[in-house]
C-alpha cells in the first residue's frame, strides 16, 4: 500500500478487532489470555458471514475515530458472527517515543500490512504495522531523516509506540507473528539502496525478525535473541532485532505460516532478477 506523504489514513479493524476485542475481554485475573487467534494460511472462516452481492464505493466519511469507513457483510450485531469496525489509529495519532528520523510526533505514513501477538499473555492486545519508507538519505548516519519502522498499537489503552526502527531499513512491507511468539518483518525492494551493514551479500530485501517480550508484547526483550554463526549475517549485537537472509533477499510482501508452522512468502518483482 502507498500513500501520499501527509496524507490521513487510519486503521479500520473489522473481523480483526472482533477477534482482538474478544480476546482483550477473556484476560483473566493475572493478566495472562491463552485465547489464540487463528490468522493461519489455511484458516477459512468464509462459511460465517454472507458476502456482499457486489462491490460498492466506500461510504467517504470523514477521519476520526468515529468514521465507520467499510461497508460490512450481513452476520448479526450479537454473538461470534457478529462483525464490527472501529477506528484504533490514525497516521496524525501521536506515537511514542517520537520517530528520530522526522521533526513530527506521530508514525510516518505508509501503512502496509498487520499483525496481532496471536498467543501468549494479552492474546490480541497489540496490533503491529509496517511503514513502507524509504531508507535514509544517508544509512550510515544516525540524524539523517528516513528508514522504515514498526509500531505496536495497544487496543485496550489506545497508545501506538515505535517498535523498532533503523536508518538502512526501507519499504517495510510484509509482517506476520511466529509460531515462536516473535515478528517477521520484510523489506519490499529488488535494490537496496540502503544496505545492511552485517548482511552484504544481499541486494535487494531482507527479513527482520523482532523478539518481543513475552511479558509485555509492546516492547523488545534482547535476552530472547540468538547470536548464531553462519546464519548469514555478521551482527554480533543482541538487541532483539536479527536479519533472516535465510528467507531470500528480494522484493517482499506478503507472508503467512501454515498448520505445520512452514512460511509462505511472494516477491513483488515484476520480472526482475534478483540475489
Amino acid at each position: 500500500m502507498r500513500l501520499r506523504s501527509g496524507a490521513t489514513t487510519a486503521l479500520a479493524v473489522g473481523l480483526l478487532g472482533v477477534a482482538a476485542t474478544a480476546a482483550v475481554a477473556d484476560r483473566d485475573d493475572d493478566g495472562q489470555n491463552r485465547q489464540a487467534i487463528d490468522t493461519r494460511a489455511d484458516y477459512t472462516p468464509f462459511e460465517r458471514f454472507t458476502p456482499l452481492a457486489e462491490s460498492s464505493n466506500c461510504p467517504g466519511e470523514g477521519s476520526g475515530k468515529q468514521a465507520n469507513p467499510y461497508n460490512l457483510p450481513a452476520g448479526g450485531t450479537e454473538g461470534p458472527d457478529r462483525y464490527d469496525q472501529a477506528i484504533v489509529f490514525e497516521e496524525s495519532d501521536p506515537v511514542t517515543p517520537q520517530p528520530p528520523q522526522g521533526s513530527q510526533p506521530f508514525a510516518e505514513d505508509l501503512f502496509d500490512m498487520n499483525t496481532q501477538n496471536e498467543f501468549g499473555k494479552d492474546a490480541g492486545r497489540y496490533v503491529f504495522r509496517t511503514h513502507e519508507v524509504g531508507a535514509a538519505t544517508e544509512p550510515s548516519d544516525p540524524q539523517s531523516v528516513g528508514g522504515s519502522q514498526v509500531t505496536v498499537t495497544d487496543l485496550k489503552t489506545g497508545e501506538t509506540k515505535n517498535l523498532a526502527d533503523r536508518n538502512d531499513w526501507e519499504r517495510f512491507d510484509g509482517i506476520v507473528w511466529t509460531p515462536q511468539g516473535t515478528i517477521l518483518a520484510a523489506e519490499e525492494t529488488s535494490a537496496a539502496s540502503g544496505r545492511d551493514p552485517q548482511v552484504t551479500q544481499a541486494n535487494a530485501g531482507l527479513v527482520y525478525e523482532l523478539f518481543v517480550d513475552k511479558d509485555d508484547p509492546s516492547r523488545l526483550d534482547p535476552s530472547r535473541e540468538r547470536i548464531t554463526r553462519g546464519d548469514g549475517t555478521t551482527d554480533t549485537v543482541r538487541n532483539g532485532i536479527r536479519a533472516r537472509p535465510a528467507l531470500g533477499s528480494k522484493s517482499h510482501e506478503g507472508m503467512r505460516f501454515d498448520k505445520r508452522g512452514f512460511l509462505y512468502g511472494i516477491a513483488e518483482t515484476r520480472g526482475e532478477n534478483q540475489t
